[in-house]
């Protein structure tokens, strides 16, 4: 059966589209998912993902970073993805795809980088990547069955009802000392797998880091974005949360940016740096 958040990024070829090197998909932006006027940027970027890792015939490229901007408002109705390959080497795909609605106006954009496993010998530092770094008094590691579900307060994004986090630090508008947010996330609806989108997605389903060292609710918005994908999540289990943590490194000019980990086990699959736009 087809997860919510499967039906959500669906994309359709195009057919008879482009040269070679371009692809076009059709994506019908789902109701539902929003997240103020458009579409939550989690949403928007695992269909980017999907895009781009669809325009590559070799399975054995594995997406391993996402750069790109999310430029406007993707609002609920028809949209096309379209993926333009801008290299394509021995052993390493170069790929650019941009999500346009009205036929002309980019809302999103994205560059993905995808390379097949080095034949390499293992190395120490390599072993000790994936151990999550000890606990600290902001930061709790508590087994996600001891934390309590988060209820969304009345108002809250449309999108939240298909995530389950679990907070262990960084309510959010609490006043804390510090900017940062961790705990425990997962879909509502279970997946058949993860991927690369959905563990995007999962990274983007929690509140900004800077709120919980706000006292009152403010409006922010991601305009860029760096995803560098760790580990293969294709090998993981589906149902069990992933542990995230988020922390604010700077603010300033109504910019902030926030850099983010995602472990799936005990093992670090994605990390990320995010710049938001406070917009008042």
């Amino acid at each position: 059966m087809t997860s919510s958040f499967d039906e959500a990024v669906a994309l359709t070829a195009a057919t008879g589209a482009g040269a070679p090197s371009e692809r076009t998909f059709r994506w019908r932006i789902p109701e539902g998912w929003e997240q103020g006027a458009g579409a939550f940027g989690g949403l928007v970027v695992a269909a980017l993902i999907r895009a781009i890792e669809q325009s590559e015939p070799d399975a054995s490229r594995r997406l391993r970073t996402v750069t790109g901007d999310l430029c406007a408002p993707a609002l609920a109705g028809d949209s096309e993805v379209r993926v333009r390959v801008l290299r394509r080497g021995k052993a390493m795909t170069f790929l650019d795809a941009v999500l346009v609605q009205k036929g002309t106006d980019v809302v999103a954009r994205a560059s993905g980088t995808l390379g097949a496993s080095r034949d390499l010998e293992p190395s120490a530092i390599e072993a000790r990547g994936g151990v999550r770094p000890a606990a600290t008094d902001a930061i709790s590691y508590r087994p996600w069955r001891d934390v309590a579900v988060y209820t969304m307060p009345p108002g809250g994004p449309a999108f939240a009802r298909h995530y389950e986090v679990r907070p262990t630090a960084g309510l959010p508008f609490a006043r804390a000392s510090e900017a940062l947010v961790a705990g425990w996330t997962r879909e509502v609806e279970p997946l058949d797998r993860l991927d690369a989108a959905s563990v995007a997605a999962r990274m983007d389903a929690w509140w900004p880091a800077l709120f919980p060292a706000e006292s009152k609710p403010r409006m922010a918005a991601t305009v860029a974005f760096t995803l560098v994908f760790v580990a293969d999540p294709r090998r993981l289990s589906p149902t069990e949360p992933s542990f995230r943590q988020g922390r604010v490194h700077s603010l300033h000019d109504g910019f902030f940016v926030e850099s983010r980990d995602l472990w799936c086990g005990e093992g670090l699959v994605l990390t990320s740096q995010q710049t938001f736009a406070v917009l008042k």
